[in-house]
């Protein structure tokens, strides 16, 4: 007994698209493979969105070096994904390989790290069935559906996660998807529910983003885009209605009824503030890590300086520089405040003063990835 549903054997079981197989050339051959976000979309699909993760058992550099005077590495990573069935955890693990290059050490790394995660990633899953690209180590690749016209694969549905709802919409069509999509931020009452909308749909808008670009609408947006307006413009209803809600204090920087935006800080139902700015980002990202002194860095939002808001990062005044290594190091670590402490590093004041010294603009975040 496996555990999985018969729903999840059966998606499992059914052929693999042949829109979402790529091909590439290699020593001569051409080799099929699918890509990482189809990979992750479909167990997203399948085993749901709180149904599986994974995790890097290891990964290391086996070569680093110049060529055509960029940075260049290889990396090895081993993987393991476990899927949540009932009354069992499933574990599978895989090996993947990846390579890299920027115009220094650190970009480089990164993208060797991620190609060799992912590569692992999907070996792993590949040995749950067709749908993860079992299908394409077949040499005749029997599981692989070929489609001729305009006809639909039936084993394939997008579905629409809610919140407050444990089961998801299932649509066939990616139209009938943001069909359902774009009604739900209407009956939603408070900004975490907007945020939540977002967060847990992301993956999946993604998904379609990537495998239907010309889902757009009369103006040539895509649809994407309009659902991200809807979800701002409802969290703009919402705060207006707190706003006419009195009584609430009075600052200089609250919103009058010209339609300025508000702070949300000293709203009765008070929020943090939480300021985004891409030039500040770039600053931190210039500087040299706070652990090793490298350079250059990536900026690292410290997550135990405001209180946790679904689908939101803290405020960019909260962000430090971090080599790639170590970025990777304090994620896998998990424990930030130890993380800090074992470094005897005081990074919110670090954050601090990287924040006045590079004079950022000021805003307030919105949804993320809109």
């Amino acid at each position: 007994m496996t555990g999985l549903r018969e729903d999840q054997i059966k998606a499992l079981k059914g052929k693999l698209k042949a829109a979402h197989v790529r091909t590439r050339e290699e020593n001569g051959k051409e080799l099929s493979y699918i890509e990482g976000w189809f990979t992750i979309a479909e167990a997203n699909r399948i085993f749901g969105f709180d149904g599986w993760n994974r995790e890097t058992m290891d990964s290391v550099c086996v070569w680093q070096g110049r060529s055509g005077g960029r940075r260049v590495c290889y990396y090895t990573a081993k993987v393991k994904v476990s899927v949540h069935t009932e009354g069992r955890i499933l574990t599978r693990e895989g090996s993947g390989f990846g390579g890299g290059s920027g115009d220094n050490p650190g970009e480089a790394h990164e993208v060797a790290i991620k190609e060799a995660e992912t590569d692992a990633m999907k070996r792993a899953l590949m040995t749950f069935g067709n749908r993860f690209g079992l299908a394409l180590y077949d040499p005749e690749q029997k599981g692989v559906r070929r489609l001729r016209g305009k006809a639909s694969d039936p084993s394939e549905h997008w579905p629409v996660a809610l919140p407050g709802e444990t089961a998801p919409i299932l649509c066939t069509t990616p139209q009938a998807f943001y069909g359902e999509l774009r009604k739900a931020p209407e009956t939603l009452t408070t900004i975490e529910d907007v945020q939540a909308l977002w967060q847990t749909n992301e993956e999946t808008l993604k998904a379609i983003r990537d495998a239907h670009p010309h889902l757009t609408d009369q103006h040539g947006a895509h649809y994407t885009a309009v659902f991200a307006k809807l979800c701002k413009a409802r969290v703009k209803e919402i705060l207006d209605g707190r706003e006419a809600s009195p009584p609430v204090p009075t600052t200089p920087s609250t919103s009058h009824a010209n339609g300025a935006r508000i702070d949300k800080s000293v709203l009765a139902i008070g929020a943090p503030k939480r300021f985004r700015d891409r030039e500040h980002l770039k600053y931190v990202s210039s500087q040299p890590c706070l652990v090793c002194g490298r350079q250059l860095a990536q900026a690292h939002h410290l997550a135990f300086a405001q209180p946790r808001a679904r689908g939101l990062k803290t405020s960019d005044e909260w962000v430090v520089p971090l080599c790639v290594l170590h970025h990777r190091e304090l994620h896998d670590r998990g424990d930030e405040r130890a993380y800090w402490e074992e470094k005897e590093i005081d990074a919110e004041s670090s954050a601090m003063n990287l924040w006045k010294n590079s004079t950022p603009r000021t805003g307030i975040a919105d949804i993320p990835g809109s």
